[in-house]
């Protein structure tokens, strides 16, 4: 009965919206007269929703309500010339990733929210931030706000300790853009050492904060990227064609604990 209301209060507020809007338009005053037409439809197309929800209280409802609301913005942007279009088109993708983040903030059982959220709303941020900083980091910007948002989940639930691992690696991974484009580290060493140390921090938070009978295996590729890390530092190109050696040699080291594992327990009979 409550959804029901809601929706005949969302169409009711919709329709007065819009024909108030046109009449106001209509007979002359100018406020109105100049208004984009557009960007004015999918504000008020917002404010019925606003008001929709704050009487039903479905999350469902924020989400195209900010999408609508980012829309408008965007168009009224266009019409007015108030900011660079990309900071509009970057209000627009944040907006729509806000309700995931809300509905988190409300009820931090539902972890995953931060992902959907974190991701749209720096990835707004990069696009927003486009206009004023270096295209190196766009990217950059990007992948740290999707590494953060793992971070975050892990923070919000600490039993999700493989979130650290994407984190680590995400923004180790961002890293890249900028270390080319903006700081001079283009060499494959440095590429190498930059990549294999997401790995290491990963892995090595893994095996720190989690349970140590559960992650104690993160101990193991903690130690294989911190090697493989410290070869590229070292040998550089050299490192780049040979790292496959240390593959080579991991895998003959489990194939032989294995088999004198074996041979004590044969010995036993």
């Amino acid at each position: 009965m409550r959804t029901r209301v809601g929706g005949a209060i969302f169409w009711g507020l919709l329709l007065i919206g819009m024909g108030a809007f046109w009449i106001l338009r209509n007979v002359g005053v100018s406020f109105f007269a100049e208004l984009p037409v557009a960007a004015t439809i999918f504000l008020i197309l917002c404010l019925g929703l606003l008001v929709s929800w704050i009487w039903q209280r479905q999350w469902g409802l924020l989400i195209p309500a900010c999408t609508f609301a980012g829309i408008s913005f965007l168009l009224f942007n266009a019409h007015y010339g108030w900011f660079a279009g990309a900071i509009g088109a970057g209000i627009l993708v944040g907006l729509i990733g806000c309700p995931f983040l809300l509905r988190f903030l409300a009820h931090p059982s539902e972890w995953w929210m931060l992902i959907p959220g974190g991701l749209l709303a720096f990835v707004g941020l990069s696009v927003a931030l486009s206009v004023s900083v270096a295209g190196s980091y766009v990217p950059a910007i990007v992948l740290w706000g999707i590494g953060l948002s793992f971070l975050l989940t892990f923070i919000a639930r600490r039993e999700h300790w493989w979130a650290l691992i994407p984190a680590g690696i995400l923004v180790a991974i961002g890293m890249i853009p900028p270390a080319v484009g903006s700081w001079g580290l283009n060499s494959v060493g440095w590429i190498g050492a930059i990549v294999c140390g997401g790995f290491v921090l990963s892995f090595g938070a893994v095996a720190l904060v989690g349970r140590s009978a559960e992650t104690r295996w993160a101990l193991y590729p903690f130690a294989f990227f911190l090697v493989l890390a410290i070869c590229f530092l070292v040998f550089g190109e050299l490192a780049a064609q040979w790292w496959p050696l240390l593959l080579v040699g991991l895998g003959v080291w489990i194939l032989l604990a294995n088999l004198v594992r074996r041979g004590r327990r044969l010995s036993l009979f």
